[in-house]
């Protein structure tokens, strides 16, 4: 079987690590919540998923941080016979829900959601600060993130280890496309 095509919809974002968008926010600050889907293309996203759906292959701006950790700048994606689009907010544009074949979410506890991100600080980030992540960005996924639950066909447990979690999904995946 050939690996699975991947969409990531942190390619969608508008102030990428290591952007000017993102230099010129750092200097003169006024994004008050780093979880706002504001700040990602949400239009390009359900543009490019619908042409995905289509067959189409689709030429992007890289601007996750994995992306740009490569130095990859542009990309092109082939649709193949399994595609995952995985992200935060990739059930919140209405079209895009009607897309997916199969949606799964990942749910986790508010509280081991906290305590992993407050484990996992790496600077001194804005979205880092033990204030912000147990303020605004605690908000911003309770207002933003938590309401897709209900889009999706398959809830899994975010807490189990990630080998288990990955069997899981991929459980779910083989039963809906077989």
């Amino acid at each position: 079987d050939p690996a699975p095509t991947t969409l990531s919809f942190d390619e969608y974002d508008l102030y990428p690590t290591g952007s000017p968008a993102m230099s010129r926010e750092l200097n003169n600050p006024t994004i008050t919540n780093w979880e706002d889907p504001k700040l990602f293309d949400e239009q390009a996203y359900a543009r490019d998923l619908r042409l995905f759906k289509e067959g189409v292959p689709i030429e992007l701006q890289t601007r996750s941080r994995e992306s740009i950790a490569t130095g990859e700048e542009v990309r092109k994606i082939t649709p193949g016979p399994l595609n995952i689009i995985e992200g935060i907010f990739a059930y919140r544009h209405p079209r895009a829900i009607a897309w997916f074949d199969l949606r799964i979410f990942i749910d986790l506890p508010v509280d081991t959601m906290v305590e992993r991100r407050l484990a996992g600080r790496t600077g001194n980030d804005p979205w880092d600060s033990p204030e912000y992540i147990q303020g605004p960005m605690l908000e911003g996924t309770q207002r933003f993130v938590l309401p897709q639950r209900d889009f999706a066909h398959v809830v899994l447990d975010g807490r189990l280890p990630t080998e288990e979690l990955a069997d899981e999904a991929m459980d779910h995946i083989m039963r809906a496309t077989s």
